[in-house]
């Protein structure tokens, strides 16, 4: 891995849409979470930073609509992306069923350019703040096993539960896989738009009042 103080990374967060992706983007962005849907056209990027060993990792989020229509761009969104995060709603089987096929286009389009492996998959089960899960855990199980998700998550992009954490957990994880890769190799476009900047400070205890 690069010696350099300043890493980018690319992550790319896909799922079906009305999953919670955008409201998990927003709250990761210190904001308060969505109540109203709010769709996606073709891809959102923005920003984030974290600092780990004394590296500064740019974190360049991609929040890509789900919609069929938007497949065709797969291609150019899953470009170079260091690791993907598979999002479901808990609430919603049909999402849940999708997420194999989001699956098989981030392996058609993005690699490890170094070793030419599949990039980490990461599964996110959102709206766990919501009775009717229509999602067993057993399922789960076996679709994180059957395509090597390397962690899985229960969230609520609505209350904040559990976003921050799973996300800065698998920036640790995906900074420990890159160490022994050059992730410099998946360069990532430096010009792209960066209008967002954000962190996850304090927004948990302030919605719970902790």
């Amino acid at each position: 891995m690069s010696s350099a103080k300043e890493l980018p990374l690319k992550f790319v967060l896909i799922g079906d849409y009305m999953v919670g992706k955008t409201a998990f983007n927003t709250v990761l962005h210190d904001k308060a979470p969505q109540t109203q849907y709010r769709a996606t056209v073709g891809a959102d990027m923005s920003m984030l930073h974290r600092e780990i060993d004394s590296t500064t990792l740019s974190i360049y989020l991609w929040d890509i609509a789900g919609q069929q229509r938007f497949l065709g761009l797969y291609p150019v969104f899953f470009k170079q992306a260091n690791v993907a995060l598979v999002m479901f709603d808990l609430t919603n089987k049909a999402s849940f069923d999708r997420v194999s096929e989001f699956v098989e286009h981030i392996h058609s389009h993005a690699r490890v350019v170094a070793t030419g492996e599949d990039i980490p998959l990461v599964l996110i089960g959102n709206k766990c703040d919501l009775a009717n899960c229509a999602v067993d855990d057993s399922d789960i199980e076996e679709l994180v096993e059957k395509h090597n998700f390397m962690l899985f998550f229960k969230t609520s992009a609505l209350t904040g539960e559990n976003v921050c954490e799973s996300f800065d957990t698998t920036v640790q994880k995906i900074y420990e896989f890159y160490k022994d890769r050059d992730v410099a190799t998946n360069s990532i476009d430096l010009r792209a738009n960066t209008r967002r900047q954000g962190g996850c400070s304090g927004l948990i205890s302030r919605l719970t009042g902790r």
